[in-house]
This record gives structure tokens, C-alpha cells and sequence, in this order.
């Protein structure tokens, strides 16, 4: 493995655990958020509760004002009314002529006061347990309105952390999200580079083998060009053994330099000459071919620069 593959290998391990711990942080955020929103909604219904007990404690607190009024009112007709018993009673007693008559009407005013005493003392009752309830329908909507106020604050205080909440989720999502498009990015560079390295490892195992089937076909090329394959007997002999014959250059063919373009020409031109032995001097030429009668390896014609 390259140090480049190492290297992308350390960025992909790095965004794939900052992946996951992102992820496991996104994860517990979510059951906050969850449980902060189940928390809120339970106040909520809680709040609603309140609202319902609030109404009702403020109608019967209106019921208990109104009974008290009524009773007072009922309280003070009363008193009136025995009031005037007391009046009527005086006048019978002034105005009877018998004492029978006296008597009559003295029973039958007692009688009728008697009984206003009695609806005065139950009016009397009804009045306290009206105000009872009147004071405690008071106490009750006193402390509803308390616990609803208690309740509001911590709803929203709730509300507030739910929103908090929200938006680190969010924020922690949109982080999520970043880190596995790099991710995926990385990955993607990574096969790129592999493909690249891929790519590169095939040219050059092409070019490998290229170079192998030329150096060797060079190799044989330089093996025949030692060995002069392709040139007469008595050429070949006197070019092989040319460092123990002094004066001996080579052949026309070997020493001729000619453009690609002109190669065939100079061949036609020239045609067996291509292989006669240049020397330097007329007495090498001589030396060469006393050489060639002595190993009866053959005779080729020599020349000698000018």
C-alpha cells in the first residue's frame, strides 16, 4: 500500500469515527428532544386541567356570591317581616276587647312569629354556608391561579429547552450530513486514486513488457550484430577476429550512417559492396587476406579509405 493509500485510508478511518460519534450524539439529542416534548405536552394537558378547575372554582365562587345576596337579601325581609309581627302583635293586644280574642291572636301571632324565627335561623345557616363555600371557592381559585401560573412559567421553560434542543439537533443533522458527504467524497478520491494507481500499474507493466521484448530483441540484434549473422563467410571471420588484425575498420554496411528515407537506395546502389572490409592502408587489406587463405574462411574484396 502507497503512502498516498495509507493517508486516505487515516482521513476515511478519521471521518468514518467522527461519523459515529456525531451520529450516537444526534441519537441521544433526539430522546431529550423526545422527552423534553413528552414532559411539555404533559403540562400542557396539566395546564389544561388547571384552566378547567380554574372556571369552574370562579363559577362557583359567582354561584356563592349570588346565594349570598340572595340570602341576605332573603335575611333582611326577614327582620322586616318580624318586625312587623312585633307591630301587629302590640296592636292586637292594644285593640282586643276580650281575653279570649287576646289570647287567639296572641297564639296566632307567636305562632307566625316562631316560625319567621325558624326561616331567619335556617337563612341565618344557609347565609355561613354560603359564605363558607364563597371563601373557600375564593381559597380554591387563589391557588388554582398560583399552580396555573407555576405551570405556565415551567411549560415554557420547557418549551424553551425543547427549542434549544431543536436546533442542536439541527445544527448537530446538518453536521451528520457534512461529514458524510466528505466522507463520501474521500471515498470517491480514494477510488479515483485507486483507479489511478490501477491505471498506471497497467502502463506500466505494459511498458514493462514493451521494454522486455525490446532489450530483447536488442539483445539478439546485438548478438547478431557480434556474431555478424547475415554476412559472407570471409567477411564474418575477418570482422570477428578484427582486434588481432591491425588496420581493420569494418564493413561499408556497419560504418555507413544513412536516413531511413534513403536506406533502400544506398542498398540497390551499392549491393554486394556493402559488405566489403574497409582498412586503413593497403598492406592491412594484404594482411586481412593472407588471414582468410590461412583459415580458408573465404575471400570478400577490401577497400581502404582515401
Amino acid at each position: 500500500m502507497t503512502a498516498t493509500d495509507q493517508e486516505l485510508d487515516a482521513k476515511l478511518t478519521k471521518l468514518n469515527d467522527s461519523l459515529l460519534s456525531q451520529s450516537m450524539k444526534l441519537e441521544s439529542l433526539t430522546g431529550e428532544v423526545n422527552v423534553s416534548s413528552e414532559r411539555a405536552n404533559n403540562a400542557q394537558e396539566t395546564l389544561k386541567d388547571l384552566v378547567g378547575q380554574l372556571t369552574q372554582a370562579k363559577a362557583d365562587l359567582a354561584d356563592a356570591k349570588k346565594r349570598v345576596t340572595t340570602l341576605t337579601s332573603t335575611q333582611k325581609d326577614q327582620a322586616s317581616q318580624r318586625a312587623q309581627l312585633a307591630d301587629k302583635l302590640a296592636t292586637a293586644q292594644a285593640g282586643a276587647q276580650t281575653p279570649e280574642a287576646l289570647a287567639k291572636q296572641l297564639d296566632s301571632a307567636q305562632a307566625e312569629y316562631i316560625d319567621l324565627l325558624r326561616q331567619q335561623a335556617e337563612t341565618g345557616n344557609a347565609l355561613a354556608a354560603a359564605k363558607k363555600d364563597q371563601q373557600v371557592a375564593q381559597n380554591q381559585s387563589a391557588a388554582d391561579r398560583a399552580r396555573l401560573s407555576e405551570l405556565s412559567s415551567r411549560q415554557q421553560a420547557q418549551q424553551e429547552t425543547v427549542d434549544q434542543l431543536i436546533g442542536q439537533v439541527a445544527k448537530l443533522t446538518a453536521a451528520v450530513e457534512g461529514a458524510r458527504n466528505k466522507a463520501a467524497a474521500a471515498h470517491e478520491k480514494a477510488e479515483a486514486v485507486q483507479r489511478d494507481f490501477a491505471d498506471a500499474q497497467d502502463r506500466l507493466n505494459q511498458a514493462s513488457t514493451l521494454y522486455q521484448r525490446a532489450n530483447s530483441r536488442y539483445e539478439t540484434l546485438q548478438e547478431l550484430k557480434d556474431d555478424y549473422a547475415g554476412f559472407y563467410s570471409g567477411v564474418r571471420a575477418v570482422l570477428k577476429n578484427k582486434q588481432q588484425l591491425a588496420g581493420v575498420i569494418g564493413a561499408v554496411a556497419e560504418l555507413m550512417a544513412v536516413p531511413s528515407q534513403y536506406q533502400q537506395a544506398f542498398d540497390v546502389a551499392l549491393g554486394g559492396n556493402l559488405q566489403a572490409v574497409v582498412t586503413t592502408s593497403e598492406q592491412a587489406a594484404k594482411q586481412a587476406i593472407t588471414y582468410l587463405k590461412q583459415t580458408r574462411a573465404g575471400a570478400r574484396p577490401f577497400c581502404r579509405p582515401r
